[in-house]
């Protein structure tokens, strides 16, 4: 069976000598109709019909035994009905779907063959050039969390006093979540100086606490409610009540 232009792309992929004769196996793999309906959910009508039409690619079909066109696949022809599917179940006609499937495959096989023509040396440089484009989008993104905490301090510093308050809060105790009525409480507690260790102990008991006075729990609320928008923290919605998490930022 002639192997595809996907197929050739990656047995020529640079990978460890113990692995090509994995990645070359690849172009000899044939599929009979029946593997495609228990791979791909389909049809053998589907099947047939698909092939008969040029919409999935196969190898030239021999006669089977109750007179019908027996068909030969490869894994490209998985790769494309998996496509059709999803594009089916948007709500495209069959036409619009394989068009749609073919327009998602063409470049993806063109950047595929470009990198397999290339030489040690210049895939090389091609790497080392992407991996400068990631370090400097990381460096960006740390800066972004640093320019988008500062305009929420801007933003609300004046109307809400709670918001660096309650940014610090919560990263003091990564991981851990939190109610914005025990935020709340927790501010006025460290307010009058409290440990922080008594702070938690009586969060985990759930011994009588200071409690925040209403209007302020609401503005702790709408602080928690705006880093979440900004997605400086997390907040987990459940029935009545939604709760707080600080997770650090890797890097």
């Amino acid at each position: 069976m002639a192997t595809t232009a996907v197929e050739r792309a990656l047995a020529m992929m640079i990978c460890p000598e113990e692995l090509r004769p994995c990645i070359e196996g690849l172009g000899r793999i044939e599929l009979s109709s029946g593997d495609l309906v228990r791979l791909c959910g389909i049809t053998p009508r589907q099947v047939a019909y698909w092939a008969e039409h040029g919409y999935i690619p196969h190898e030239t079909a021999e006669m089977g035994d109750r007179g019908r066109l027996k068909y030969i696949f490869g894994l490209d022809a998985v790769v494309k009905i998996h496509l059709i599917k999803q594009a089916l179940d948007k709500g495209l006609g069959l036409k619009e779907a394989v068009s749609a499937a073919e327009d998602f495959i063409k470049p993806r096989v063109e950047e595929l063959e470009r990198r397999a023509a290339l030489s040690d040396a210049e895939l090389e440089a091609e790497i080392v050039l992407k991996l400068g484009r990631l370090r400097r989008f990381g460096v960006w993104l740390r800066d972004l969390r640093g320019a988008v905490f500062v305009r929420a301090c801007q933003d609300l510093g004046a109307k809400n006093p709670h918001l660096p308050d309650c940014l610090s809060f919560m990263q003091a105790r990564p991981y851990a979540v939190f109610t914005a009525s025990q935020v709340a409480t927790g501010l006025a507690e460290r307010a009058t100086s409290r440990p922080a260790n008594e702070l938690l102990r009586r969060l985990k008991e759930r011994q009588p606490k200071v409690a925040a006075p209403p209007t302020e729990a609401l503005e702790v609320r709408g602080a928690l409610d705006y880093l979440a928008e900004l997605g400086l923290v997390d907040r987990i919605v459940y029935p009545g009540a939604s709760i707080y998490r600080y997770r650090p930022s890797r890097r």
